[in-house]
């Protein structure tokens, strides 16, 4: 959800190696940087970089309240500059909303969305992009809460304003979110229902939007029975090598300590899974790289380090290594594209009986993180 490229602070370029030493380093540089920025009394996008910088930084160690806390000051120090810098203080806010999901605040996270589209709708011009994909971005927040219900009506809605707004691009964008809601709730037929009332010639052409109705109408067609579909899919389609690959299959979570359905995050992602341990455990967390190669197939899958017990984390590795991905065009005989994911193992927080205080009581569940930064990650 987030555009920190965040592997930035976690690959040296052209490396799919990670030293802990090597990020504490780097985190160490970025809070002398940003020290030293505001030292000399520097502008607000230097501030906002070099704080975002140390967050990233912060956030690749495991360091999740040191990094809310460090866009806290931030937004703090900047808020002054609303009018005249929305854009990269709403970044400041759209970090903070991905940091208190892998805490488990998610009443932090809808605090943070609520932030960033407030700011934006009120010093960013209502016909620019960010500002017209504001409603997809307050679906994807419901959706981040486990509120389904709540988001297929956000983005149905948005879908209508869209297409009554002659904006086929981004009225496609939230009629697909609907009918990944639909499968991830196994209402195959409101999901095909939802694929038709998107017009074919609106999406045809498009390099991003086409792949991904190919794919769900694939998986509508498995659902119903036609297991082959995902294959000619696969054999039909490329999607550009500067683009995050696309994923067309999976197989299902192997958790047996699962007891509630799944939901579904955005659009082509692989559902959440939500375990009900109990609460009060610490957060764990660990990146796994993998490559993706030319025709799809996931291969390297391995952890390559992690806070705490990492056994819980076998279920997910084994599901990255049984991706399927629409094959990727490459160019001058790269063997893939390379990818790092972080998975965050926590309980959600809530206010206990008896307590004031929000404390790691509630439900158990893992958040992924794509940390691929996209100019290393063909190699």
């Amino acid at each position: 959800m987030f555009g920190w490229m965040a592997a930035a602070v976690l690959l040296q370029a052209g490396q799919p190696v990670i030293e802990t030493a090597d990020i504490v380093v780097r985190g160490q540089r970025a809070d002398r940087a940003l020290a030293n920025c505001l030292q000399r009394g520097c502008n607000v996008p230097d501030d906002v970089r070099l704080t975002m910088a140390l967050a990233e930084a912060q956030f690749g160690q495991g360091q999740y309240r040191g990094a809310r806390e460090t866009l806290r000051q931030g937004i703090e120090r900047t808020k002054g500059q609303r009018t005249v810098y929305p854009r990269q203080i709403s970044a400041l806010y759209e970090a903070t909303a991905t940091v208190n999901r892998h805490i488990g605040d998610m009443e932090g996270y809808r605090s943070a969305v609520l932030a960033q589209t407030s700011l934006l709708r009120e010093h960013v011009d209502e016909k620019d992009l960010q500002r017209r994909m504001l409603p997809l971005t307050l679906g994807d927040s419901w959706m981040d809460r486990g509120k389904w219900r709540q988001a297929l009506a956000v983005y149905t809605n948005a879908q209508r304003h869209y297409v009554d707004t002659g904006d086929a691009r981004l009225a496609s964008l939230a009629g697909l979110r609907r009918v990944s809601v639909m499968l991830a709730r196994n209402d195959v037929a409101g999901a095909r229902r939802a694929l038709s009332e998107i017009p074919d010639a609106s999406v045809s052409q498009d390099s991003i939007v086409a792949p991904i109705r190919a794919v769900l109408a694939a998986r509508i067609a498995k659902a119903s029975g036609h297991d082959g579909e995902v294959d000619r899919v696969v054999a039909a389609l490329r999607t550009d090598g500067a683009q995050p690959p696309i994923v067309a299959q999976e197989a299902r979570l192997e958790d047996t300590d699962r007891n509630v359905p799944e939901e579904t995050r955005h659009m082509a992602d692989p559902p959440v899974n939500r375990s009900g341990a109990g609460g009060g455990e610490p957060i764990q967390w660990v990146d796994v790289s993998y490559m993706v190669r030319p025709d799809g197939r996931v291969t390297d899958v391995e952890i390559l380090r992690g806070k705490g017990d990492r056994k819980w984390a076998a279920p997910y590795v084994a599901q990255i290594a049984s991706r399927r991905y629409l094959p990727i065009a490459l160019t001058d005989g790269r063997p893939g594209l390379y990818r790092l994911e972080r998975l965050t193992r926590r309980a959600r927080l809530i206010v206990p009986t008896g307590s004031f205080i929000r404390q790691a009581m509630g439900q158990v569940s893992v958040e992924r993180q794509d940390l691929t930064r996209y100019d290393v990650a063909s190699i």
